[in-house]
């Protein structure tokens, strides 16, 4: 894991340096309306009906400045989260936090806007993942809820406008609203990224941000924008550019410019566009540049200092997270420029490490099958070469695994373990041993990790096939019968998710009698697993299998 995962830089320090001296109040309203699951052309294809006509309307009146942004991966809420507000690119490793989020610890826009005026309030509501980043009270008034009811198209947006609809009466109680809705989301993964229930969902949206923008004051500003974007049939791994496309939206009284020409930047440029507009300083460990088309229409009236203040900060910023061998780059003008480089640098993976991974990993697996007792002396010189170049990043890894191939050497001189006599030669014990290398193989592909469940379809009617010639059983025929009707009952992953499938056959209306049957008749065969001796142990988990099962069907 240590070469896979790029290795960060990112370090709990907290910027002190801001254009912005004043330590009084602000007295202007921010309002961040982030609809989850918002693709690009949700705002920029407008000749089709799923767009939000609100936000054509205030280009052409020059009240609004649309962008397309570029996520990067991964792209679920947690890590997307984290890019937005500390201006960093989140590892892979978010993924398992995002669903136990953790509180943020990184320097951040909401620590730096309480930093600067501890006296003004944020409100929050919307996915409770925010309630999770910041658990000490930095909300004023907040309403966190579940992301993973999925099937709550309604209820959940209705709560979030209802609270919204209350803070806009009484603006003069807080500074900075944020708002997190998940109704757009829940839709795509049910339905797909062109249901009418999506159209229905936008025009709700359309409403929400009419409403705001009449609530505004002439200094306030709205930013509209998405945590990640969609594919069609409503998932977001990732893996096309509909699902790293976002747009990002400004929309003030005080704009009057009306823009064409749609700029494209990066999602983690928004974090420092946010602290100019909140007037705050730029997060430590920021990675992403200023857009200064909304700066200049915004600070219109005192732009040419302040925008070489922002500019000169942010460039400055960036070269710390630089290493001493991009020195050039400190005069340069170009901050897209010295932003690429800072970024190229936080996701460099170190090759060696990941090699020396892998032939550790395949000849550990070569070790345990078989007989090492000849190979000990080439075994234990292989290990320490490794353990004299991982050097101090892979030192505890060094040891750990040095020690562990000791012992395993150690328990095969002592217990004489001949593997190749208990393998017996039989061939599906053969594939069973050179398995893993060939699905370590097949990870090189990003096609075949999105379909990875299909190479584990072929391994499983490929093992049951080579039984077939060792063991003439009509139990191993079942077998593959069921694999084949498993294949068949649910078509998951991204190639073939749209083909129809057993499980949207039962699901049909005009079908529930046979979903009823079915699950009458698997019921009856559970109760008999479960009377059965106690070396089935597996049939006590089938029980919770089938109730998982059901829950997730009905819901």
């Amino acid at each position: 894991m240590e070469g896979l995962f790029p290795y960060s830089s990112s370090t709990n320090n907290i910027a002190n340096r801001s254009c912005f001296d004043s330590q009084e109040s602000s007295k202007h309203h921010v309002i961040i309306m982030l609809i989850d699951a918002l693709r690009a052309d949700y705002v920029f294809n407008r000749n089709d009906s799923f767009y939000l006509k609100s936000i054509e309307k205030f280009e052409q009146n020059g009240k609004a400045l649309s962008f397309k942004m570029r996520s990067h991966t991964p792209t679920v809420t947690l890590p997307r989260l984290k890019a937005l507000l500390t201006g960093t690119i989140p590892s892979f490793w978010d993924i398992i936090y995002n669903y136990n989020s953790s509180k943020l610890e990184l320097d951040n826009i909401l620590i730096q806007y309480k930093r600067k005026y501890p006296l003004n309030k944020i409100i929050f509501y919307g996915d409770d993942t925010w309630i999770k980043l910041f658990p000490n009270d930095i909300f004023y008034r907040s309403n966190g809820l579940q992301s993973f009811f999925v099937t709550d198209f309604k209820e959940i947006d209705l709560n979030v406008t209802n609270n919204l609809y209350s803070e806009l009466n009484k603006m003069n109680e807080w500074n900075l609203l944020i708002v997190h809705y998940l109704g757009l989301d829940h839709i795509g993964h049910a339905h797909g990224a062109f249901n009418y229930l999506i159209k229905n969902k936008l025009n709700e949206y359309d409403e929400i941000i009419n409403l705001i923008y009449s609530k505004m004051n002439d200094n306030d500003i709205l930013i509209i924008t998405g945590d990640h974007g969609m594919a069609d049939k409503g998932g977001h791994g990732g893996s096309s550019l509909v699902e790293i496309n976002i747009p990002s939206v400004f929309v003030s009284h005080k704009f009057n410019k009306y823009k064409k020409e749609k700029k494209e930047y990066f999602q983690i440029d928004l974090t420092a566009t946010l602290s100019g507009l909140l007037e705050i300083s730029i997060p430590w460990n920021n990675l992403g540049i200023l857009i200064d088309d909304v700066l200049e229409n915004y600070y219109s009236n005192k732009k040419i200092n302040l925008l070489k203040c922002l500019i000169d900060d942010n460039r400055r910023q960036l070269y710390n997270l630089l290493s001493d061998k991009y020195l050039s780059l400190y005069y340069s003008n170009d901050l897209q420029l010295i932003r690429d480089k800072a970024i190229q640098i936080s996701n460099q993976q170190d090759l060696i490490k990941i090699l020396l991974s892998i032939f550790i990993f395949c000849s550990s697996t070569i070790m345990l099958w078989y007989n090492i007792e000849k190979n000990s002396l080439f075994s234990i010189i292989v290990l320490i070469i490794y353990y004299l170049i991982s050097g101090k990043m892979l030192i505890s890894i060094g040891i750990g695994v040095f020690c562990f191939s000791i012992i395993v050497i150690i328990m095969n001189k002592k217990q004489k373990i001949d593997y190749k006599k208990k393998l017996d030669n039989k061939i599906s014990n053969i594939f069973l041993m050179y398995y893993p290398l060939l699905h370590l193989i097949s990870l090189f592909s990003s096609s075949f990790i999105e379909e990875e469940h299909q190479i584990w379809y072929f391994f499983l009617s490929t093992y049951l096939l080579l039984k077939t010639i060792e063991d003439k059983s009509f139990k191993i025929l079942f077998m593959l019968i069921l694999s084949r009707l498993i294949r068949s009952w649910n078509q998951t992953g991204n190639k073939w998710l749209h083909l129809t499938d057993i499980g949207d056959y039962l699901n049909a209306a005009e079908n529930r009698s046979y979903l009823l049957i079915i699950h009458i008749i698997s019921s009856i065969i559970f109760i008999y697993l479960l009377n059965k001796p106690r070396q089935y142990k597996i049939s006590y988990f089938l029980p919770i299998i089938v109730i998982i099962y059901r829950w997730n069907l009905i819901g």
